[in-house]
């Protein structure tokens, strides 16, 4: 949709869908609903041709096909994977004047202070039945606040019961590999002492699983049809935003039980039971409270 060789190829199949499905000069209001209906259905039947072509070949690797963002239209297309990938960061440079030159501009804020972003996106990509990696990750160089990456990823990798956490990098500039010797760099942990103290403790706090899987499961369904009801749609941009009506905790419970989205069928409720929800209800509240004192504000 944003440009390239490939922008006409999905405008023209995104013509013929809206054709075939009878819809004339939509709202525009309804485009990216839309937009996302159309990769709901076109995207997860190809994905499959392609992966049994490769089974055919004789891949006996487990298969994915991406590990960008969180929402609903990527657990939507992610139902045909093997196993469920992501990545973030946390700080990533803005660049100034040119891309990956300096001068840039980094954040300097705690994460704990602007509610776990990363992890909230992480928790609603995840599927409650099948592996989930983390396959990039960093808090970035030289951001003051960079060496609670390594703590914070690691427990809550731990406490989501995460199958694998990647970080990027140790070091990709060959001279530097060879010698030992360079200046520090923005994702690169070779030549940065503090975020390689950081990653000890990642690996630790992952690999030893300190923080104990949190309780139960809590998954929010979703129908495959979901992009096909505007007032559904909004219901769940306002919950992934943070919505704190009961029936949606989802920024709150990622911080206390594995959660993610859970595909449904299409006559099923679009709510959580009741008894997950009273189960979650005290350690929230202990999480805020610990908040409170930890990060002088709520994390929440």
């Amino acid at each position: 949709w944003r440009g390239g060789k490939s922008a006409p190829v999905y405008q023209r199949l995104f013509g013929e869908w809206l054709k075939k499905k009878g819809i004339e000069n939509p709202d525009p209001s309804a485009t990216n609903r839309l937009k996302n209906a159309f990769l709901c259905d076109y995207y997860p039947p190809r994905y499959r041709k392609v992966a049994q072509k490769l089974r055919d070949f004789g891949v006996k690797q487990m298969l994915s096909d991406q590990n960008y963002d969180s929402g609903v239209v990527n657990s939507i297309t992610r139902e045909p994977y093997d196993y469920i990938e992501n990545h973030f960061y946390v700080g990533h440079p803005t660049w100034i004047e040119k891309s990956w030159k300096f001068p840039s501009r980094l954040p300097a804020v705690s994460v704990k202070r602007r509610q776990m972003q990363f992890l909230l996106a992480l928790g609603i990509t995840q599927d409650i039945d099948r592996p989930f990696l983390v396959t990039e990750w960093d808090f970035v160089n030289p951001m003051s606040t960079a060496a609670e990456g390594g703590v914070l990823a690691g427990s809550y990798a731990s406490l989501q019961d995460w199958d694998a956490l990647c970080r990027f990098s140790w070091e990709s500039r060959s001279k530097v590999v060879i010698s030992g010797k360079g200046h520090p760099a923005w994702f690169h942990l070779a030549t940065d002492p503090v975020r390689r103290l950081s990653e000890i403790a990642a690996v630790v706090l992952f690999r030893r699983r300190d923080v104990k899987p949190g309780i139960g499961r809590c998954p929010v369904p979703i129908r495959r049809s979901h992009y096909e009801s505007e007032k559904i749609d909004a219901v769940y941009n306002t919950a992934i935003k943070g919505s704190r009506e009961p029936d949606w905790p989802l920024r709150r419970n990622v911080l206390v039980s594995r959660t993610g989205f859970e595909i449904v069928p299409e006559d099923a409720p679009l709510k959580m039971p009741k008894h997950i929800i009273k189960k979650l209800i005290m350690p929230i509240l202990s999480r805020m409270l610990f908040s409170l004192v930890y990060c002088g504000s709520s994390c929440f």
